[in-house]
């Protein structure tokens, strides 16, 4: 008997998405290029004085070449909020879905991982809250 070729899922992930609302943080007086290079700068990947001069997308292009040692970016004495940030800085702040999210932190902390709570009833509590970062959930 042949093999029946496999059809394509056509059902589409309804799960919501996230993401970083740059026009929110520049609404609020921030610069999100800053936000940026300031994290870049902690870990030796951005000079200072070259800080205020690069364009979001070298500095987005930069934080995508870390992704491979993420756990040197998202550290295990980040807050939840400053490792979600840093997460989505690490995927150009493409959406991102809280199951990508709880497994990019699950990897990124995966020596700490007894120390953090990841559930889905905490990020969804943090994602949903006005938060700092101005992490919003994308409506369709």
């Amino acid at each position: 008997m042949p093999k029946e070729k496999k059809k394509k899922s056509t059902i589409k992930n309804n799960e919501p998405k996230f993401q970083i609302n740059q026009k929110l943080i520049e609404e609020r007086g921030l610069s999100f290029q800053y936000m940026i290079a300031s994290r870049l700068n902690e870990i030796g990947k951005v000079k200072e004085e070259e800080m205020m001069n690069m364009k979001l997308s070298e500095l987005l292009s930069i934080c995508s070449k870390i992704k491979k040692e993420s756990e040197l970016f998202i550290l295990p004495g980040n807050t939840l909020g400053e490792a979600i940030f840093k997460t989505f800085l690490l995927n150009k702040n493409k959406p991102l879905t809280l199951r990508q999210l709880q497994s990019i932190l699950t990897d990124a902390w995966v020596d700490v991982l007894h120390l953090k709570n990841l559930s889905d009833e905490v990020l969804l509590n943090w994602l949903s809250n006005n938060n700092q970062y101005c992490i919003q959930i994308l409506s369709d």
